[in-house]
């Protein structure tokens, strides 16, 4: 599924890509399923929101947990 839209995207195991024709992302299919993980885990644990007053943006949280891991 896409980490962004929820959409299924059928792939065979040899692509490593992850497109998805509906919103346009493009992925690494590792990093699209560590995303898809990642938000189920902070669903089961309540944390369906970062900001009191804002949406839960993956893609954000994305971006700073890839910027804290590359230093």
């Amino acid at each position: 599924n896409s980490s962004y839209c929820g959409k299924q995207v059928v792939k065979t195991l040899s692509q490593r890509t992850h497109h998805c024709g509906p919103c346009g992302t493009v992925l690494d299919r590792d990093h699209n399923a560590a995303l898809n993980i990642l938000a189920i885990c902070l669903n089961r644990v309540g944390h369906t929101q970062i900001h009191a007053c804002g949406e839960f943006d993956l893609y954000q949280l994305d971006a700073s947990l890839s910027g804290k891991l590359s230093r």
